[in-house]
């Protein structure tokens, strides 16, 4: 067979990279002999952190988002103690995501995506889509769907250096959707400000610890705690999303790919384009 491509899942050091060439070789299988291609599921920190490394071994990336997400925040989704800690769209997550792509890009190798992430967030579709993904999976239910969002983010024609403003006005929407259905139109103006949108849902918390405080050993004390633990479940994310700094998490995850300006990440991802033609 010459048509034949390998995905290594869970590699966790460069060693365990070499070692799978190695071993491969010995039983004649040489990346790059009659075609034989060599990828890995990029789905551990380590594999993010040290991606440029990691690509010396192999022809491509698959991001396994999942997993990743899962190792980034040392967490589980199947778990429903930790399951709310679970986010593709957390900062950390999305940092890992994109050094992945930008470092694809700088090689000229192909990184795709697989996991459910672009079929659950509209955010991570739009997201993979401006930063230069090469490819996607999802499961055939969300095919059509996904295709036409991912059309959607491309016609908008934005490139990795307009990335950041977009993700901060893809959240601060997301918060004034969240904040006009609790029926806090007045606080949903503050969502563009991201000083503003924290002393708000500081000055809340607070108000609410206070209130809990002074309840506890009576009769409110539990319907205080539930008032509390229902404002942290519905606006401690996207209040601190939307408020997050996204320019300098595109920023720090272009430089840890190698690049120096987004006009050479533009550059490398034009060069991929046509070296995977």
């Amino acid at each position: 067979l010459t048509n034949v491509e390998l995905m290594i899942p869970f590699v966790r050091t460069l060693n365990e990279a070499k070692r799978v060439n190695e071993i491969m070789e010995q039983y004649g299988l040489k990346r790059g002999v009659n075609g034989l291609r060599l990828n890995m599921m990029c789905e551990i920190p380590s594999n993010a952190v040290l991606a440029d490394q990691f690509l010396e071994y192999f022809d491509g990336f698959s991001i396994g988002s999942n997993d990743m997400t899962q190792m980034v925040l040392a967490t589980d989704r199947d778990n429903s103690s930790l399951s709310h800690i679970y986010d593709e769209e957390d900062p950390a997550v999305v940092w890992a995501i994109l050094v992945t792509i930008f470092s694809g890009q700088k090689f000229g190798k192909k990184v795709g995506f697989c996991g459910q992430g672009v079929a659950n967030s509209e955010v991570l579709r739009g997201l993979v889509a401006i930063s230069g993904i090469t490819s996607a999976s999802v499961v055939p239910d969300t095919y059509y769907r996904t295709k036409q969002d991912f059309a959607a983010a491309e016609a908008l024609n934005i490139s990795a250096s307009g990335l950041g403003k977009w993700l901060g006005e893809q959240h601060q929407a997301k918060l004034v959707k969240l904040l006009e259905a609790a029926g806090k139109a007045d606080v949903a103006k503050l969502a563009s400000d991201p000083a503003k949108i924290r002393a708000w849902y500081d000055a809340e918390t607070a108000r609410l610890h206070g209130e809990l405080r002074d309840s506890l050993g009576g009769s409110r004390e539990n319907t205080a705690r539930k008032a509390l633990k229902a404002f942290r479940a519905t606006f401690h994310k996207p209040v601190i999303y939307a408020a997050w700094n996204w320019n300098e998490t595109v920023e720090d995850a272009l430089h840890q790919a190698g690049f120096a300006t987004f006009e050479e990440q533009a550059a490398a991802l034009a060069e991929q384009r046509k070296k995977l033609a």
